[in-house]
């Protein structure tokens, strides 16, 4: 029963800090006791030089030699396995996802000790990027079904009386100044993304409801005072407990959410559900606000901004709100903004999950920049090599940082420049395109 509380609840700072802890301890082992048995088989060994005819000695040192040989080797072949499981299964994710206390920080670091750009590639002068010179033009095409007919397709889709498209811009505009995309970070491990294109805006996720009043005070600093749209990317309180006082606060009328219910929610979404929940305990009323659902297919716009739902295709119902398993759950969004692209994947690290989105829509999760899934956590090799992605934002805090084995995967799949929205790393992320060029400003404050 211990074992199994600790993987539904992998997603809690206790748990992390509690794995971090074990691994610790487990290289520090690693180190010290073969050195502890090394130095008693060396005793053992003068003694038995000096005594031959001791009997007793030749167990001892053999079984010293073994006992050092595995305790070295044993967690090593732990990691190895451990890397090698799909972060799909729940005690592999939380594992993978521990943080690598002893890896060096200075990867992120100048030698002042003040945060700057993490350039990956040597000479690389700046943030800014010219126009992708590979663009696949079919990958919007591909997108563009139907969502009736993906969502029938769909065995774990429960039937719902909510309409995708019921309140959401179908007709797309031009592309006219900066397309702004800012990672907030509230000092926690959670995502809070403001989005910003002509007069037209949209808030996913938000974190905790005391995460609300970091991000507000950021929202006044450059001069937001109203939102129009709001994205919960899923159901678990790290994203949307702070739904109901960014909504009050700006006016917010639309609510978006995925499709997947959950234990106790009848038909109503599960995304929903849990927000409606924290509003009524929070006493905010939520009275002329429409909630919406996205199915994979379903496009929408803000003005010259085309956002795609991507995924899950496939869903899983009937989970506990706050349930691990409801990460794979969260929507999976892409925005095209001209020639340059976005891909939002909430919490969903599932290598099954994108390889499913690959297969439906070919092409489309190869991207110019991306929010990486799950905070910290690391997606599988096969997954990063799909996004191919430039730019890579974290969304994190300062105890939670990605491995150093993490930053080595998407160096390898074609990152030039990471960020850790954390509060000792790059702060706050602003990206920004005007429809060909990215720019990128970490520690942003306006």
């Amino acid at each position: 029963m211990i074992i199994l509380e600790v993987i539904n609840q992998c997603s809690s700072p206790i748990l992390g800090a509690f794995l971090s802890i074990f691994k610790r301890a487990m290289n520090i082992i690693q180190i010290v006791v073969p050195i502890l048995l090394m130095i008693s088989l060396a005793i053992n060994l003068t003694k038995l030089v000096a005594n031959p005819d001791d009997k007793k000695l030749l167990p001892k040192i053999k079984n010293a030699a073994i006992a050092a040989v595995l305790v070295f080797f044993i967690p090593m072949l732990v990691n190895v396995v451990m890397g090698m499981v799909d972060n799909s299964y729940n005690f592999s994710a939380c594992w993978n996802e521990t943080v690598e206390q002893n890896f060096k920080v200075t990867e992120y670091m100048n030698p002042s000790g003040n945060t700057q750009r993490q350039s990956i590639i040597p000479n690389s002068s700046d943030y800014e990027k010219g126009k992708k010179q590979e663009t696949n033009t079919d990958t919007n095409t591909n997108t563009n079904n139907n969502s009736n007919s993906n969502s029938s397709s769909d065995s774990n889709n429960q039937e719902s009386n909510y309409n995708p498209s019921n309140d959401l811009p179908s007709n797309p505009g031009n592309i006219s100044g900066d397309l702004q995309v800012h990672f907030i970070n509230p000092k926690s491990r959670v995502d809070a993304i403001y989005i910003k294109v002509g007069n037209k805006s949209i808030y996913i996720d938000g974190g905790f409801r005391g995460d609300s009043k970091t991000e507000i005070a950021y929202l006044e600093i450059i001069g937001v005072n109203h939102i129009d749209y709001y994205i919960g990317s899923h159901s678990h309180t790290n994203h949307v407990e702070a739904a109901p006082p960014i909504i009050s606060k700006y006016g917010i009328k639309t609510v978006i959410g995925g499709r997947e219910t959950c234990n106790g929610s009848g038909k109503t979404p599960c995304t929903e559900y849990a927000i409606r929940g924290f509003a009524q305990k929070q006493g905010i009323s939520l009275s002329g606000v429409s909630f919406n659902v996205l199915v994979p297919g379903d496009i929408f716009y803000l003005g010259g901004l085309k956002i795609t739902c991507l995924g899950p295709i496939n869903v899983t119902n009937g989970l506990s709100p706050t349930e691990t398993k409801q990460n794979y759950n969260s929507l999976v969004l892409r925005l095209d903004y001209g020639s340059t692209s976005f891909l939002l994947t909430g919490d969903n690290s599932s290598s099954s999950t994108m390889k499913e989105i690959n297969q439906k829509y070919p092409g489309s999760l190869n991207v110019d920049v991306l929010k990486n899934a799950h905070h910290n956590g690391c997606a599988s090799d096969s997954s990063y090599q799909m996004f191919n992605a430039e730019y890579v934002v974290f969304t994190t805090r300062h105890d939670y940082l990605p491995s150093s084995s993490c930053i080595n995967t998407i160096k390898k799949h074609g990152a030039k420049y990471y960020f850790i929205a954390a509060d000792n790393q790059s702060g706050n992320v602003l990206i920004t395109s005007d429809g060909s060029n990215i720019k990128a400003y970490p520690h942003y404050k306006d």
